[in-house]
């Protein structure tokens, strides 16, 4: 926190790795922790009574005005549903088979890359997406949405292959409809590993309740 310091995080570099030097706080909280109940343990019976409410009197009014927010900033679901337009995200939750950073924002939800369609899209939720698309030919399409195990296209109803290692659109699901008017749904929905997870999460509860 001071300068004082500095000699020693450029020597042990290691700290350097820590990010944050404020990781460090959880061991200064601990070990002062420790040291004051060392210290008050040393006291005599009354004088711990008086050593623990000036603590907490200390404690409680030093932080009073802490006890609240100071503001609040109000945002639209969009926000939180849409690309996040942020310093801290450089895309390391991206999985490893797409482009780990955005290289530039989609023109639409869904776009033709190959033969003739026209895309309407009819809602879209962050884990449904539905569109009307109208093909006078066959004709391949990208759902600009990073595929990962879970997700899932159907053209009318029925279940489509995605491909999702496109060179030109790695990590997005692109996928193909014949000639025709076509109702798609692109759909995140629980893989067999989730669904097992869940149910040990639900047999786990009833167990602690038993």
């Amino acid at each position: 926190m001071t300068s004082w310091s500095s000699g020693i995080w450029q020597q042990i570099t290691t700290l350097q790795k820590f990010q944050f030097p404020w990781r460090l706080l959880t061991l200064a909280v601990f070990f002062s922790s420790v040291l004051g109940g060392a210290v008050i343990a040393s006291f005599s019976k009354s004088s711990k009574k008086i050593a623990c409410g000036v603590v907490v009197f200390v404690s409680l009014a030093s932080t009073f005005f802490m006890w609240h927010a100071q503001a609040y900033s109000i945002k639209p679901e969009s926000f939180y549903t849409g690309i996040y337009n942020g310093t801290t995200d450089t895309g390391e939750s991206s999985p490893i088979w797409s482009v780990r950073f955005m290289e530039k924002r989609s023109d639409a939800p869904m776009q033709v890359i190959e033969g003739t369609a026209s895309i309407k899209q009819v809602s879209r939720s962050s884990t449904r997406h539905f569109y009307q698309i109208v093909a006078s030919q066959s004709a391949k399409l990208v759902e600009n949405t990073l595929y990962f195990p879970g997700w899932e296209v159907r053209v009318d109803g029925k279940s489509v292959g995605v491909e999702f290692q496109d060179p030109a659109w790695r990590g997005l699901m692109t996928f193909w409809v014949p000639t025709g008017e076509h109702q798609i749904e692109v759909h995140f929905k629980e893989t067999k590993l989730r669904k097992m997870a869940n149910a040990l999460s639900i047999v786990g509860l009833l167990l602690f309740i038993l």
